[in-house]
């Protein structure tokens, strides 16, 4: 099983869709690829990693400035970006450059009651 689901996340690895976060979340926009896993592509997205939205809806309030470090597909940024709204900014870093791509994408898609999106191409250690 396990190598089946290696096999299908390769093959759909340039797959591209558009889904939405929660609306707890505004509703945003997020693109997603297999490249974070096939949940991406079939799990509701509340599902996906709720201890993730969780800590979010915890921690972000309005106007907040947010680090995202390894951001990967970039399901709490875009929760952070719905939560602190226009007045707050999310900065995303991650090396993946094709997660980068698709990081921009989603930045591109933000309406402006969103926190500003900077995506940082580069990974953090400390």
């Amino acid at each position: 099983m396990r190598q089946l689901r290696i096999l299908l996340e390769r093959m759909m690895r340039d797959q591209v869709r558009r889904r939405r976060m929660p609306e707890e979340f505004g509703g945003l926009p997020i693109m997603v690829s297999t490249a974070g896993g096939l949940r991406y592509f079939f799990k509701p997205i509340c599902q996906i990693d709720p201890d993730l939205l969780s800590a979010a809806r915890m921690l972000i309030r309005k106007g907040d400035t947010v680090w995202d470090i390894g951001a990967n597909i970039g399901l709490f940024t875009v929760a952070a970006a719905g939560l602190a709204g226009s007045k707050g900014r999310v900065v995303a870093f991650e090396p993946d450059t094709s997660l980068v791509a698709l990081l921009r994408r989603t930045a591109s898609l933000q309406p402006s009651e969103a926190a500003e999106l900077l995506i940082i191409p580069a990974g953090m250690a400390g």
